[in-house]
């Protein structure tokens, strides 16, 4: 006797070791790390002054998009500089997640609370200013993130939040208004239904750095320590402050970069395009959107919104 059972789809990043896989592309993620790394190991010293020592255990959770070498060098990175402010401090580091659910998993409060923005249409967003429904859905998710993560950490326990913001000037170009860019061709030429572009949604959404701070602030479950803006091209290359590249990545034609940023951007995002789109039209989107990318090459860059929090 069988018994049926549903489960709900998520789409993720593109599995495996192939070339448009998450794990092959992934370099920009793995510079922001590097990047943030100093803010990080600043926050895990304040952390060490302010919290009495209770017990002989420090707990710590990556809760971020990837698994694998990312992760290991993330929590590999928390542990030597734990090590490190023990050893400063000449006392055992104390606990800063308590003996709540563990946060590997999700409380239940928060499952099936994260939701696409509906009815919204032109749901694809073309210039700087998404559709409200983004920002507001935006904010519901990470309220809710907030208010679960407090649920386990102990007060004076950290978080270092790390996520792409936006310029909120006319000129900012994100992924999604370049897909919308491609994707309004395709459709002009019948390659793709106008149906599946009016119902098309990604939901991807960047909030200047303003938004985040006042929404953290309004919900009230953490005490913003500090913000920084990092400035990176979307390829993982640095920029000077004056905007210029000062990574010896950039020194590659233009061209090539624009093979291994869109490689990137695949992995990230085909998930979500093929299930809406199909999957016979995945290599001639992408081709699209590199012959695009490296048109706004200069342009390309996005601030890395890096929080240090202490929980209230």
């Amino acid at each position: 006797m069988s018994t049926e059972s549903s489960c709900v789809q998520v789409p993720h990043m593109n599995g495996g070791a192939g070339d448009s896989s998450y794990a092959h592309n992934a370099t920009a993620p793995l510079k922001v790390m590097m990047k943030a790394k100093p803010i990080m190991e600043e926050s895990i010293k304040k952390m060490f002054e302010r919290i009495i020592p209770s017990q002989s255990c420090f707990r710590i959770a990556d809760l971020g998009c990837s698994s694998g070498v990312h992760a290991l060098i993330a929590a590999s990175n928390i542990m030597d500089t734990i090590g490190m402010a023990a050893k400063e401090a000449m006392k055992i580091s104390n606990t800063n997640i308590n003996e709540k659910p563990p946060a590997f998993q999700a409380p239940k409060d928060i499952k099936g609370e994260i939701q696409l923005p509906i009815n919204e249409r032109s749901n694809v967003y073309l210039t700087s200013k998404a559709p409200p429904s983004y920002k507001d859905q935006f904010k519901k998710d990470l309220q809710l993130f907030l208010r679960s993560r407090s649920d386990e950490i102990v007060p004076g326990g950290a978080m270092l939040l790390t996520l792409i913001g936006r310029y909120d000037t006319p000129d900012f170009i994100s992924p999604s208004s370049i897909f919308r860019q491609v994707i309004v061709d395709m459709a002009l030429e019948n390659i793709i239904e106008m149906s599946k572009l009016e119902s098309l949604r990604l939901p991807a959404y960047y909030p200047p750095a303003k938004e985040i701070l006042e929404m953290i602030e309004e919900e009230g479950s953490f005490k913003i320590e500090s913000l920084e803006s990092l400035r990176l091209c979307w390829d993982g290359s640095n920029l000077n402050e004056d905007g210029t590249d000062n990574d010896l990545y950039s020194l590659v034609d233009v061209r090539k970069r624009g093979v291994f940023l869109t490689r990137y951007i695949r992995s990230v995002f085909e998930p979500l395009l093929k299930a809406q789109l199909g999957e016979g039209l995945m290599d001639e989107l992408f081709l699209r959107f590199q012959n695009k990318v490296v048109q706004f090459m200069d342009r390309l860059e996005y601030p890395i919104l890096v929080l240090s929090l202490f929980a209230n």
